[in-house]
């Protein structure tokens, strides 16, 4: 992977509410994908002390920027206890059907080849999902049962 080979040192990625048990502090690198809107492609690469990476970089975050990427890693801090499994379970119903669901996160069960028709079938209920296969959609905290009711009531082949 890039981080191996960039800073020779194995990483885990971390995403919130994905509910798998890993010891992330004795982890010797995670990798943390900005949880803010407009930090596309920005990560935080946290690398234990003793793990000997070889770590330097010539990248800069503009200070507005990087503010705002900590507010909403403290934002993001403040909501993890408050978003449990039970929070998107409700959903499988509908979406079990067409994803893997991993907490909030959905990874497609419509073959690839099928996706972009697929993408389609959710724009006309109303529902927006990744266009990249390999990127989970996600169910966004608050949804509600009847965002998935046009799905439900008119389902997609495969």
């Amino acid at each position: 992977s890039f981080v191996r080979e960039k800073f020779n040192v194995d990483a885990e990625l971390y995403r919130p509410w994905w509910f798998e048990k890993k010891d992330f502090p004795k982890i010797p690198a995670v990798i943390v994908e900005v949880p803010f809107p407009f930090g596309d492609g920005i990560f935080i690469l946290a690398i234990l002390e003793n793990c000997n990476a070889d770590v330097h970089s010539d990248f800069r975050v503009p200070p507005p920027l990087c503010a705002a990427i900590t507010r909403s890693i403290y934002d993001l801090i403040k909501e993890i206890p408050n978003r449990t499994e039970k929070n998107w379970f409700c959903y499988d119903t509908v979406l079990s059907r067409y994803f893997e669901r991993r907490g909030p996160y959905l990874f497609p069960k419509v073959p690839k080849s099928r996706w972009g028709d697929f993408i389609l079938h959710c724009l006309e209920q109303t529902l927006v999902i990744s266009p990249i296969y390999e990127n989970p959609s996600i169910v966004p905290f608050g949804a509600d049962f009847g965002n998935f009711t046009k799905l439900k009531n008119n389902p997609f082949d495969f």
